[in-house]
């Protein structure tokens, strides 16, 4: 393949409504980014395009292309439809191609997928922990269709830095295992995801474990977000701050989305905040690491904002503004990385939160999911990292008081320790890149 004018093309079932990569769930972004722009470092001269939904804004600044078609970012009977279509069309292509080595490529052009996936010399599948049972049955189809499609077209494949899985149910687990059998690299951003692929069935000479992308993703300057952090009582500093990161996943009842909560939900975090501000002399952050936007593209709260809201409210009475504080205001994922790296402790139940303050040495505790299905990243990047010890159950109160008590007593031990472990772990995100030259030959 000749790398010099190589065309790339980026899919994945991370793909959502245009702007909702971008500002949305803020980790989406904290990846998507850093994928764009190292994959310009590594391959400088390459065309690249994606069915993920960026803005015009995202792709004039990183000369890349975003293909707007419904298909790419809705799963249903539509889809079903265009899909079964492509099957024909493919199967009719196949069928010429191998058996007479005739190349009917017309027969493809009329489909957006086909045709882009005829075109591209290196195929990149972005589809984070969404290969799995995190997808309706129908988008997990969708997935495993578009890869096998660009399969038979003999493309090469690459599943890049997610986190597949769980497959709870037999035909998934099948289908999973037919599928990744047959890409040509699987990068995976952890290594609890190598492991359970490695006990499907799926050969490991085709697969490394390498670290999330969002390792490498840039913060805004902080003399850029001064008056950001002023106006949000950041700085100044007069306490040590404690960041505290919510969402929906991590509440005890799905669906994740819901709002208002029940008050009980909410109690442990309760307990547990009330706990910190008994025991040690710091403020508490509050913060959101989602949003959402309206018809306009405008910010607006997402359902995270609103439980962090709820639970301001419950504690707020109890406590003066410099011991317990909420990012009130709605912004993109540079400036609240910058935020998350004034903290000099961090909670979140958030990934991305977590590596925000985990790629800034910042000693973090995580909170795992508490409804839907039960994801193995948080504790694959904990595992990565080398903080095991400090994942805690959001269900349970004392758990995570205790785990936050260990971490605060070994905070600066933490702390020196992230300092020499996190060059290691943005050498595994960068060898996500790295590698493709490996199969792009």
């Amino acid at each position: 393949m000749d790398e010099e004018n190589m065309k790339i093309f980026v899919m994945g079932l991370t793909s959502t409504s245009l702007g909702a990569m971008e500002y949305h769930n803020l980790g989406n972004y904290a990846i998507m980014e850093p994928l764009i722009k190292y994959l310009k470092k590594e391959f400088p001269h390459a065309e690249i395009t994606t069915s993920i939904q960026m803005s015009d804004d995202f792709c004039k600044k990183f000369n890349i292309e975003s293909k707007r078609d419904e298909r790419f970012w809705t799963y249903g009977v539509k889809t079903a439809i265009t899909t079964a279509v492509d099957i024909l069309k493919i199967s009719v292509w196949a069928f010429f191609y191998y058996i007479f080595h005739l190349n009917l490529n017309f027969i493809l052009k009329k489909s957006v997928l086909l045709n882009e996936l005829q075109e591209a010399d290196l195929i990149i599948d972005f589809s984070g922990d969404l290969y799995g049972d995190n997808s309706e049955f129908n988008r997990f189809l969708e997935g495993c269709a578009r890869i096998l499609f660009a399969k038979i077209l003999g493309k090469p494949v690459v599943m890049f830095a997610g986190s597949p899985g769980p497959f709870g149910s037999t035909w998934r687990r099948m289908l999973a295992k037919f599928v990744l059998n047959r890409v040509d690299l699987i990068t995976n951003r952890e290594p609890l995801s190598t492991e359970l692929l490695q006990e499907m069935g799926i050969t490991n000479t085709h697969m490394v474990t390498t670290a999330c992308p969002a390792f490498l993703f840039d913060a805004k300057r902080k003399e850029e977000a001064m008056d950001v952090l002023k106006n949000e009582r950041i700085l100044p500093k007069t306490k040590p701050l404690v960041g505290f990161i919510l969402s929906g996943w991590n509440m005890p009842k799905p669906p994740f989305f819901k709002v208002p909560r029940d008050d009980e939900e909410l109690k442990p975090f309760v307990d547990l905040i009330g706990h910190i501000l008994e025991h040690y002399d710091v403020k508490v952050v509050l913060m959101a690491h989602q949003n959402r936007t309206d018809d306009q593209g405008n910010l607006i709260p997402g359902s995270d904002y609103h439980i962090i809201s709820q639970l301001y409210s419950l504690l707020n009475h109890q406590y003066q503004d410099d011991e317990l504080t909420m990012v009130k205001g709605l912004y993109d994922a540079a400036t609240m990385k910058t935020i998350i790296g004034c903290c000099d402790f961090l909670i979140s139940g958030r990934l991305h939160g977590a590596i925000a303050g985990l790629s800034q040495c910042i000693p973090t505790v995580i909170i795992d999911y508490g409804n839907g299905p039960r994801p193995h990243k948080l504790r694959g990047i904990a595992k990565l990292v080398g903080i095991e010890a400090y994942i805690c159950d959001p269900t349970n109160a004392q758990d995570m008081i205790e785990k936050v008590s260990l971490a605060w007593e070994n905070r600066d031990r933490i702390r020196e320790y992230l300092k020499k472990r996190m060059p290691e772990v943005k050498k595994l995100a960068k060898y996500n890149f790295e590698i493709l030259h490996s199969i792009s030959k």
